[in-house]
């Protein structure tokens, strides 16, 4: 038997949707309006799931957006769609059906008023979050340029009227900044450069400013709208690098140990401008960037920890100069060979990569240090286990490219057990490219111990 509730009578529903519809009595449509919104507000979960599907609830909501002389009304409309749209996702695509982007957009880019602009930005917002192809709508529909627009008519600048309202989730920059983030994950190829980098500065002008500095909310979904804009190697990389002013804050960011969605957001941008171009990347380094990684690596946790590896092994595979670098941080190599033997699974695989990297791009010099020091055994030891199959090959890359240079390394192989390793993988693996990697390592540099069926695996090679 159901309990009676104060909202959500199936027929009293009903007539609430018919005097949205139909009446013209302004009081009983704002009367409607906010038993809508309180009813979607509601914990308790309303019987609206039949009326949803009916099509009668979603677009009497979105026919109240368009009274723009109700201010009340569309206020409470654009509540109840943002509930909807942060439900299942066949209710966010009724309300997309229903052109409930084209009423919501209309009302942020032409109401005067900042908190119904900003629930219509929330309600975009959470559409964004949907799903790529709301994404795209959302970007051909001109919700990028409205936002920036937005943040122009509120820029970041007014910080004194911000921290006024700024517990008010209904600020404009708040607002703003979090559908933005929504909208730039999973890319921002499409998007006009120029539009790109005035995003760019606005993000900085809150990233860098002292009033915002304790807003963690603010500030997460900032270094996250930056993160997507530095994924995007065209136009985003060079944006977010032109800002220097930014990319010393966001250096500065991963210090925050006690603040975990502001230091991954600036360690994923960190992280994807590294996998710039040389001077890209040393633009960044220049920063003194790596000194902050290597205290990740070796004292946080999880994810965190992953990334920072991650990172690292962006700059490893990077130019020898750039590994240069790398290794000249004290206690860098014993933090990354540390890790790779004592590390969960993830995190030595990140390892794997920063070492097996750094042994095939680096000068003779370093081959031979970072051989000497014992990254020969370590990349054994990946080899043996092979969890990661392009880790694996990289892998005997490395070892490849470091015997080529050097008759020594062919030693430390026999001696460190890797030749074994090698041949255990040559007679386990099923991969045709691995298997023929490593004959060729065993017949190139360890001749006189060629298994001695070589022939018959060159054969099953080839066939």
């Amino acid at each position: 038997m159901e309990r009676k509730s104060e909202y959500g009578n199936k027929n009293e529903v009903e007539e609430m949707i018919d005097v949205l519809n139909k009446s013209d009595n302004m009081a009983a449509q704002m009367a409607a309006g906010a038993y809508f919104r309180k009813l979607l507000a509601s914990r308790r979960p309303p019987p609206l799931r039949a009326l949803l599907a009916s099509d009668r609830l979603i677009p009497a909501l979105i026919g109240c957006l368009y009274r723009s002389t109700m201010p009340d009304l569309q206020l409470d409309a654009a509540w109840a769609i943002t509930n909807i749209a942060c439900g299942s996702q066949s209710e966010t695509h009724q309300v997309v059906h229903h052109g409930g982007i084209s009423a919501l957009l209309l009302v942020a880019q032409t109401s005067p008023d900042a908190e119904l602009c900003s629930q219509a930005i929330w309600g975009l917002g959470n559409i964004a979050a949907d799903c790529f192809r709301c994404k795209a709508l959302l970007r051909d529909a001109g919700l990028f340029e409205t936002i920036a627009l937005l943040l122009t008519s509120h820029p970041p600048q007014s910080a004194a009227n911000y921290h006024r309202h700024r517990h008010h989730y209904l600020h404009p920059l708040r607002t703003g900044i979090w559908c933005l983030a929504n909208l730039c994950r999973g890319g921002v190829h499409t998007f006009d450069g120029n539009l790109i980098r005035t995003i760019v500065q606005m993000m900085t002008e809150v990233i860098v400013s002292a009033d915002f500095a304790d807003d963690s909310e603010l500030l997460a979904d900032a270094c996250w709208v930056i993160a997507y804009i530095a994924d995007d190697i065209a136009i985003g990389l060079q944006a977010v690098l032109d800002e220097q002013r930014l990319v010393r804050q966001l250096v500065a960011n991963l210090s925050k140990m006690d603040d975990r969605r502001v230091l991954s957001g600036s360690l994923r941008t960190i992280g994807n401008l590294i996998t710039g171009n040389d001077e890209q990347t040393l633009s960044v380094l220049n920063h003194q960037v790596l000194p902050h990684l290597l205290k990740l690596l070796e004292r946080s946790w999880g994810h965190i920890q992953r990334e920072a590896a991650w990172t690292i092994s962006n700059v490893a595979a990077g130019s020898p100069e750039h590994i240069e670098i790398l290794f000249a941080v004290d206690g860098m190599f014993n933090a990354l060979l540390d890790a790779l033997f004592t590390g969960e699974v993830k995190l030595r695989k990140e390892v794997g990569w920063a070492l097996a990297n750094a042994l095939t791009g680096g000068a003779y010099e370093r081959i031979l240090c970072l051989s000497m020091s014992g990254v020969v055994p370590a990349l054994c030891s990946l080899i043996d286990n092979n969890t990661d199959r392009r880790l694996t090959e990289r892998s005997l890359n490395a070892l490849d490219a470091a015997c080529r240079v050097d008759s020594a390394f062919t030693a430390m192989l026999r001696q460190c057990g890797g030749l074994n390793v090698v041949q255990r993988l040559i007679l386990q693996t099923a991969d045709v490219v691995l298997k023929e990697k490593a004959i060729r390592l065993v017949a190139n540099f360890l001749p006189t111990l060629v298994p001695p069926k070589a022939d018959l695996l060159y054969s099953f090679v080839r066939n």
